[in-house]
């Protein structure tokens, strides 16, 4: 019964922290949506004022004004290229430290967490490197993966 009570008194407890936290999230809300109709294209305001993004321009391109087609590089399909089962290298990014405990993971197997290709197109052959992320498990249980380079997204 004593059991009971508390876990109602959590649960009412809970309750009331949740309606107070919607009734300050509808504030916010209300006073964002009164700024979004103040810009400077409905009052007169500089428009460096502006506290959102300015409704999309409707002016057309000089080559649609022009009665052109949008053009694209000769021989251009419309493609792009296609990724590839068979880079031309490999690079694997394994991580050196348990990044819970800092233990060495040297020599620990790991497995291949995520891939990332970069295409890169040399003047006359095309060359993918593949990234391959590996996961470690420390001795601990934790699982740490290596980290990609900066320049691969």
């Amino acid at each position: 019964m004593e059991e009971d009570a508390r876990h109602r008194a959590e649960l009412k407890a809970t309750a009331d922290r949740m309606g107070k936290r919607v009734d300050r999230m509808k504030q916010g809300n209300a006073t964002l949506r009164s700024r979004l109709d103040k810009n400077s294209t409905i009052i007169s305001k500089p428009l460096n004022t502006d506290s959102f993004s300015r409704p999309a321009s409707k002016a057309r391109s000089f080559q649609e004004a022009a009665g052109k087609p949008q053009s694209r590089h000769a021989g251009s399909g419309g493609a792009s290229l296609p990724m590839t089962a068979t880079p031309d290298r490999v690079f694997s990014q394994e991580p050196r430290h348990c990044r819970g405990y800092g233990n060495s993971l040297r020599g620990i197997a790991g497995i291949i967490a995520a891939t990332q290709k970069v295409i890169d197109v040399q003047p006359i052959q095309v060359e993918t490197d593949e990234h391959q992320r590996i996961e470690e498990q420390c001795l601990c249980d934790i699982v740490t993966a290596g980290v990609s380079p900066t320049d691969v997204t």
